[in-house]
């Protein structure tokens, strides 16, 4: 789902708002257009209506005009126009039942008044033929029977309520019309103005907008350089890669380790920087953090030309708002240093702890409570013990001799309390662990922490069975 930030909500509710303002108006112009023309479609109508009925009256009259003409001339020049009247008046008539949505009352006042005009056209008709056939004065007889007189009353009464009910209802159309126009015109200047204040609204909202995504970018770009910079200024390999492995941003401190910069790195992935090997194992890294989403601590060895580079990486998954990641970042620490370093004081720890273990004399250390803590390989083949059988188990007065004990049981207490610090060209016979003799020299110091408190006695041995041999071959001699 797309997601939007407050403001850009805000610009969308008001223009849908707008849009909203926009579509009531148009609805209600669209009804009141309608209305307008409906109301325009009726008057013209009417019009019409009344059009007909007027023609249908004057062209009865000249009907009347014409064959009393011939009825007193016999001439027939009279009765041409009067056929054509009587053409034009029907002609008029379907003009009227042509004309769309007449109400019943209006279609019967048009039937009775073509019954009446059939009635007077067929009287006319009649008087024409006596007048040819009887002459002028049976003709005359005919027309002042009264019967004509009292059909052209009847239309000209019928076609008069007709044209009475049409012009009250023509006022009534136009009444209505002038509103619908007024409706109109008010509903179509409301639009106008509905029109220009959303022109002016969208343009403001627009305006507004920009402003804030202007600002947003620039303070946007103003938090890149600075976290930029933050990188930049870190001691740490910082980068921060896709989830198809290909690096989006590296740091100042990236670029002079690998010699590589940020433009030429960016979209591209491990394997065009570093051999198979390593970047095998940093893609499998990034691929055990996407799968577990948690952050994961690694070692890493990048091999160069002069030599392979150690580091300690802290990778963790960059997520979205909906928790789903999209970048791994990878903050590592050059261990390389610190690693050769310790490698030289292995080295040189291997060295000191052979020097000691091999050394031309033994060496031991005792405790408080005078049980053995240390003692080096020399003086454990010396005496034929292991050190496991010997250290922090057995006491030092176990593996001296009965006649050595009064020495241990009067320097070790003074030892211990710091009347003395050391004792040297000490002679005591160690007992093997075979139960034989062995005769050495001890050199012992006492170590005591920074308030005085004894910690440990150091004893240097030296073997002197060899000079005791010696002596004891002499003393015989």
């Amino acid at each position: 789902m797309l997601a939007l930030t407050k403001p850009e909500k805000k610009i969308i509710l008001a223009v849908l708002s707008i849009l909203t303002g926009l579509c009531t108006v148009a609805f209600f112009l669209h009804r009141n257009s309608q209305r307008l023309i409906d109301s325009s479609e009726r008057i013209e109508q009417s019009e019409e209506f009344k059009y007909h009925l007027q023609e249908i009256l004057t062209l009865s009259i000249d009907m009347e005009n014409g064959v009393r003409g011939y009825v007193m001339t016999g001439d027939e020049s009279y009765m041409r126009p009067t056929h054509e009247t009587i053409s034009e008046i029907s002609l008029h008539l379907h003009g009227l039942s042509d004309i769309k949505e007449l109400s019943s009352q209006q279609k019967s006042n048009i039937a009775e008044l073509r019954k009446l005009l059939d009635e007077k056209s067929n009287l006319s008709t009649r008087i024409v033929e006596v007048r040819r056939q009887k002459g002028m004065e049976d003709a005359v007889k005919t027309i002042t029977d009264g019967k004509e007189k009292n059909l052209i009353d009847q239309i000209r009464n019928a076609a008069g309520a007709i044209l009475e009910e049409e012009g009250a209802m023509l006022a009534e159309l136009k009444s209505r019309h002038s509103n619908a126009i007024s409706n109109f015109a008010v509903t179509f200047y409301f639009m106008l103005l509905k029109i220009s204040v959303t022109v002016v609204t969208v343009v403001f909202l627009f305006y507004f907008y920009f402003r804030k995504r202007n600002k947003a970018e620039k303070m946007l770009k103003e938090s890149h350089e600075l976290f930029q910079n933050v990188l930049d200024h870190s001691a740490s390999i910082i980068s921060i890669k896709d989830l198809s492995g290909r690096y989006m941003l590296i740091n100042q401190a990236f670029e002079d380790m690998f010699n590589i910069q940020k433009e030429d790195v960016k979209g591209k992935t491990a394997y065009e920087f570093f051999d198979q090997d390593a970047a095998d194992h940093i893609r499998n890294t990034d691929f055990e953090v996407i799968r577990t989403q948690k952050q994961q601590k690694v070692e890493e060895v990048i091999p160069t030309n002069a030599n392979k580079l150690h580091f300690t990486s802290l990778k963790f998954p960059l997520l979205d708002i909906n928790r789903i990641p999209y970048a791994i970042c990878s903050i590592s620490t050059d261990d390389t240093e610190k690693i050769q370093t310790e490698n030289q004081h292995r080295e040189q720890m291997d060295r000191i702890l052979d020097l000691f273990n091999n050394a031309p004399c033994g060496y031991q250390a005792s405790n408080k409570n005078g049980i053995i803590i240390e003692m080096n390989d020399t003086l454990l083949k010396w005496l034929g013990y292991s050190g496991d059988e010997v250290i922090g188990k057995k006491p030092v007065k176990d593996i001296i001799s009965p006649e050595s004990q009064q020495q241990l049981q009067y320097y070790f207490p003074r030892l211990r309390s710091g009347e003395i610090k050391s004792v040297f060209d000490v002679h005591v016979s160690y007992i093997r662990k075979d139960g034989t003799k062995f005769s050495i020299i001890a050199n012992s110091i006492a170590q005591y922490d920074e308030e005085g408190e004894f910690l440990y006695t150091r004893t240097s041995v030296f073997d002197i069975s060899y000079r005791k041999r010696v002596e004891e071959v002499a003393t015989h001699n």
